[in-house]
């Protein structure tokens, strides 16, 4: 696959997933997106080559960096040989920005070598993460930020802090 190619299908699964995203959440998704890159595992394996590898580390060393969708196809394009699989999901968004995860797979291979019965933009493939049901509304749409915001909402409470909402 040349690079402009992986650019284009880059940017038309982008806007498949804000429309599909958007049917599930109640927030407005900017269209001016980032992303993070995560590898579907961050420890090589022996069945990966050395250019494999190499993406990996980089990608495990910039773990958390947003990068642009020209820098991922920079990262990810490889002399004609892209990832196996791209999950892509909206991970959060605000007016200005939405935030896309590109979870993949550490395996590159050529355009012949993706899926393209299963997936309108191979390698890219769309997907919505559910929040629990408790963070759903009575539509049952969310906030795209839930995941964002998830760890606060389950963190154990004190004892001060569970009566504290009694005494306000």
């Amino acid at each position: 696959m040349n690079k402009q190619k992986f650019k284009n299908r880059l940017d038309d699964s982008v806007k498949l997933l804000l429309a599909f995203t958007g049917n599930y959440c109640f927030n407005e998704l900017s269209e001016n997106c980032v992303f993070t890159i995560t590898p579907n595992v961050r420890i090589p394996g022996a069945h990966l080559n050395a250019r494999e590898i190499s993406l990996l580390n980089t990608i495990n060393t910039n773990n958390g960096k947003l990068y642009s969708a020209g820098e991922v196809v920079d990262l990810l394009w490889q002399d004609g040989k892209v990832p196996l699989w791209i999950n892509t999901s909206a991970y959060s968004s605000k007016p200005e920005v939405t935030i896309i995860n590109l979870n993949c797979s550490r395996r590159l291979r050529r355009e012949d070598d993706l899926n393209t019965s299963a997936h309108q933009y191979p390698p890219f493939h769309p997907g919505v993460i559910q929040p629990p049901d408790f963070l759903k509304t009575g539509n049952g749409k969310y906030d795209i930020n839930w995941n964002s915001n998830f760890e606060e909402l389950v963190k154990p409470k004190t004892f001060w802090q569970k009566i504290s909402r009694f005494i306000s």
